[in-house]
């Protein structure tokens, strides 16, 4: 009967102890999760904030040339030398210290007046393929963002030269890749740029290559891109998309994020992935930690319930036990205190009534002899 007892207290605390273990597991695991998902939207936010802080920042200084009014006289004369004189310095080293890939001087004939940094020769027609130079002459206002052009995919920014007549417009552009890079010194995570394959048909970078439907601009690792591809898809997304798949059998956390151009369309996407191995060591952790708690807390419980079982029921019944044996003896025990439990009390209660019946017995029969004894 003991035993039994003590085995159900057993098995019904571990079932307790075992359900809030695995509660508290689940709840971490969720934790976890919705933490990764929220650094991956920072991620995203990093990317857009990075691409838009750095077109903005060409378009300033492609509005500060546009407004020089040397550069102004040089292209009202069509005077490409002049250009180059004014400008060719500055962009030499604009190119060597801040990374400026591309530097170009449009005349308001959709011709190319100066390009820099680039083997095209002048006088080719812009309008065929970089609508954000048609969009500035248009519009007379400075054009930023990203655009496909020959070169590939750019940050750029345009601004019109001449007033309120546009004279041609002056342009800067970077290469996405320094950006990819430093985000991912400032994240720890990697990052590729990948364009919508009917828009860029020829690869741009001998390192990139076609994932699915998109092909490669540039990336900080495309290798794990590749792997990523293979997992769990590389495609156009119209919001951020977040996913955790196992690469190389380490947990990953990876978002796809819409790659817009300069006018809000659709071109590409770009694609971050950072490694959860850290969480997921901190997860296991967490978990041991869960399971040593509710061990301890299990323990506990149990020498709690025996406690209270041995001083509840088990050391009262043993004092009975010895009470009914030591009755005819005439032993007066201490008897436990009625209140352990309604059994023992029935117990109890017959133990006292036998004692006092005893008592009665005694006294009556003390009673002849003692009157005997007084005659």
């Amino acid at each position: 009967m003991k035993i039994r007892v003590i085995l159900a207290a057993i098995l019904g605390t571990s079932v307790v102890v075992a359900a809030f273990a695995g509660f508290l597991y689940t709840q971490l695991a969720a934790s976890l999760t919705r933490d990764a998902e929220e650094s991956l939207r920072g991620l995203a936010t990093q990317v857009d904030e990075e691409i838009a802080g750095t077109a903005r920042d060409l378009a300033a200084r492609a509005e500060l040339v546009a407004q020089m009014p040397p550069v102004r006289d040089a292209l009202a004369a069509n005077d490409r030398h002049a250009i180059i004189a004014l400008l060719g310095g500055s962009y030499t080293a604009l190119h060597s210290r801040y990374g400026l890939t591309n530097a170009q001087v449009n005349a308001a004939a959709s011709n190319t007046v100066l390009h820099r940094f680039h083997s095209r020769e002048a006088g080719d027609d812009f309008t065929r393929n970089r609508q954000i130079i048609v969009a500035a002459h248009g519009s007379n206002q400075a054009q930023m963002g990203v655009e496909i052009g020959a070169s590939g995919v750019r940050v750029r920014g345009a601004a019109p030269v001449g007033g309120a007549t546009v004279l041609g417009s002056v342009e800067f552009g970077v290469e996405l890749q320094p950006l990819l890079e430093a985000l991912r010194a400032r994240t720890n995570a990697d990052f590729a740029t990948l364009i919508d394959a009917r828009l860029m048909p020829a690869a741009s970078n001998a390192a990139a290559r076609l994932l699915g439907g998109l092909r490669g601009d540039s990336s900080t690792d495309w290798p794990l891109m590749g792997r990523l591809q293979e997992a769990r898809g590389i495609t156009l997304v119209k919001e951020p998309t977040f996913s955790f798949p196992e690469l190389g059998g380490v947990p990953y956390g990876a978002v796809i994020i819409p790659l817009l151009d300069y006018s809000g369309a659709e071109i590409g996407v770009i694609v971050a992935a950072k490694s959860l191995a850290a969480d997921q060591r901190t997860l296991r952790r967490l978990a041991v930690a869960a399971i040593a708690g509710a061990m301890i807390a299990e323990i506990g419980i149990i020498g709690i319930i025996l406690l209270l079982f041995r001083g509840l029921l088990l050391r009262p019944v043993a004092i009975l036990a010895e009470a009914v044996e030591e009755l005819d003896a005439d032993k007066a025990l201490v008897l436990p205190k009625p209140g352990t439990a309604a059994a023992l009390d029935r117990l109890i209660r017959a133990v006292q009534g036998r004692r006092a019946a005893r008592a009665a017995g005694a006294a009556r029969a003390a009673g002849p002899a003692l009157a005997g004894d007084a005659t």
